[in-house]
C-alpha cells in the first residue's frame, strides 16, 4: 500500500503536562498520522519541510516516516 500524501497539517502546542508541539498530518480533509515534538528545533525544522518540500510529501504510518518526492537538482531558492 502506497503511503498518503500529505495535503495539508495542523500544528499545536501543549503546555498541559509538559512543554510538547504537535503536528497532524492531513490528507484530503482527514487526518492520516500525528507527530508529537519535546525538541522545538525538531519542530520548527519539520514545519519548514512541510511548508516548503510540497507538494510531494508523503507520510508513512508504520515508519513513523515523511518522505519528500523526487526534486530537480539545481533548484535553488527562489
Amino acid at each position: 500500500m502506497a503511503a498518503p500524501r500529505v495535503t495539508g497539517y495542523v500544528t499545536y502546542m501543549d503546555f498541559a503536562a509538559s512543554p510538547r508541539q504537535i503536528i497532524q498530518l492531513i490528507e484530503d480533509g482527514h487526518q492520516i498520522g500525528s507527530i508529537t515534538f519535546t525538541d522545538p528545533a525538531l519542530f520548527t525544522a519539520t514545519i519548514d519541510l512541510l511548508r516548503n518540500e510540497g507538494p510531494n510529501i508523503f507520510w508513512d504510518a508504520g515508519r513513523q516516516r515523511l518522505s519528500f518526492g523526487l526534486e530537480p537538482t539545481g533548484e535553488g531558492e527562489s
